[in-house]
């Protein structure tokens, strides 16, 4: 492995201090880094994703005699061809995206939009794959940099379709938007992403390419104009009480809410105190809260796993399609409404 890519699983020390982290996905893959430029078949290796799956068939006994078995008509095992680890169990006619042609699809963005490689990695032990895509840049406010990234998502235990969307890195502090929160913010009703089913007729996606990367651009200034309404939106103290109550209610009466509580009390001091808050024009306004938001749920927000790596994984994760995901949803959704009540526009793209 080079110098140049950022190894975020073996490389560090199980019991690494959680401060130490400074990626949503480490833990998760490898990064490359900035002016880098990096092959398909290079970064697969590296994040450790240069292997295939194959189908196998499921038997069963209908009497319970281990003797007398049938092969399953309605379902398959998938299982990687390397180690023999089933990865998932899925209907007959699920086909497969195997990882080299996640690659050479995102190959096929790349062609079509002047992106570059960025990252790629997996959760739940390569039961789900991702790669991630830069394309664009943008200021929020003078010295708020975000990154911009496709990023396609593949499941081998048949959980979800292949997805394609967007997310958007605050660079201050490495956390992570989910651009659904946009249609939230001006009520679109778009699509928030661009999904393939496994069927033999992915490999033939080049349209979807070409949606994805549209979309995507066009989602990100959607998002950019939301943030930066938002940076014009100065939050009183019943708006902050408001919005932390609404986004980590109380649980049901006679049950304890301490917890609750502590969570709506870290949440408040990372409006004051997180990463990137300092920069001028952010204390205070819409935009605080929705980076206090992004960083407890990325970094803070209690999260299972054997270590701190296994722990950051499952939060990444969550942030991207969990109930990270809808908090931050819900976060932008409550902002939206306070931008109404206040009168204050977001601008539209002509």
């Amino acid at each position: 492995m080079t110098d140049m890519i950022k190894k975020k699983t073996d490389d560090i020390d199980s019991n690494v201090d959680a401060a130490k982290i400074l990626f949503p996905w480490d833990g998760t893959g490898v990064s490359v880094e900035d002016g880098d430029v990096r092959t398909a078949q290079a970064l697969m290796g590296e994040a450790d994703l240069d292997w295939k799956v194959v189908e196998r068939d499921l038997y069963f006994s209908p009497s319970g005699n281990v003797v007398n078995q049938e092969v399953a008509k309605t379902h398959k095992a998938i299982v990687r061809e390397t180690d023999g680890a089933l990865l998932g169990v899925v209907g007959r006619k699920w086909t497969p995206l195997q990882n080299h042609e996640a690659f050479d699809f995102v190959d096929k963005l790349i062609e079509a939009g002047a992106l570059h490689y960025h990252s790629a990695g997996s959760f739940k032990d390569g039961k789900v794959i991702w790669i991630q895509a830069e394309f664009a840049e943008a200021e929020i406010l003078p010295g708020d940099l975000h990154k911009k990234y496709l990023m396609l998502v593949s499941a081998f235990d048949g959980t979800f379709s292949v997805r394609i969307g967007e997310t958007d890195v605050r660079v201050a502090c490495w956390n992570t938007f989910m651009m659904a929160l946009m249609d939230l913010a001006q009520g679109l009703g778009k699509k928030k992403e661009v999904r393939i089913r496994h069927t033999q007729s992915l490999k033939d996606k080049i349209k979807a390419a070409q949606e994805a990367i549209k979309l995507a651009h066009l989602r990100s200034q959607r998002t950019d104009l939301f943030m930066k309404a938002l940076a014009r939106m100065n939050m009183t103290s019943d708006m902050w009480t408001d919005f932390g109550t609404r986004l980590i209610p109380d649980p049901p009466e006679g049950k304890r809410n301490a917890r609750a509580e502590k969570a709506r009390n870290e949440l408040m001091s990372l409006a004051l105190t997180g990463k990137g808050q300092d920069i001028p024009g952010v204390a205070g306004t819409g935009y605080a809260a929705l980076n206090a938001v992004t960083e407890y749920t990325n970094f803070k927000r209690s999260s299972r796993g054997k270590d701190e790596l296994t722990k950051q994984g499952n939060r990444f994760r969550s942030t991207l399609f969990g109930q990270s995901a809808k908090m931050i949803v819900g976060a932008a959704g409550i902002l939206n409404e306070f931008l109404v009540d206040k009168g204050i526009q977001v601008d539209t793209i002509a």
